[in-house]
């Protein structure tokens, strides 16, 4: 059974980790701990503060993280066949940006 897990939340930008047989991941299976995958989808978004609450798709440099994370996102905003090391490194900086603001 495929599973949604829920944002996590920094701020104002919510951080989507996704794993399933139809998500850009490894191993592309349902019903699995996310610890048991080695690469995962990622989506950075806002909400565009209207009633509709739109998700607005970014890339980590937009959110003024690390401009080399980048190349793991398409245009649209998806990360996809992302490590988890560098998933980590994401919430690390967005902690980081967090405590800036």
């Amino acid at each position: 059974m495929m599973r949604y897990r829920q944002p996590r939340t920094y701020g104002d930008v919510h951080l989507s980790v996704q794993a399933s047989s139809m998500h850009y991941c490894s191993p592309r299976q349902d019903g699995l701990r996310l610890r048991h995958y080695s690469l995962v989808e990622v989506a950075l978004f806002t909400l565009d503060g209207r009633e509709t609450g739109s998700k607005i798709y970014h890339k980590p440099s937009d959110l003024g993280l690390d401009r080399r994370l980048d190349h793991y996102f398409n245009e649209e905003g998806i990360g996809s066949w992302v490590p988890k090391g560098v998933v980590k490194q994401i919430r690390r900086e967005l902690r980081r940006r967090n405590h800036h603001d």
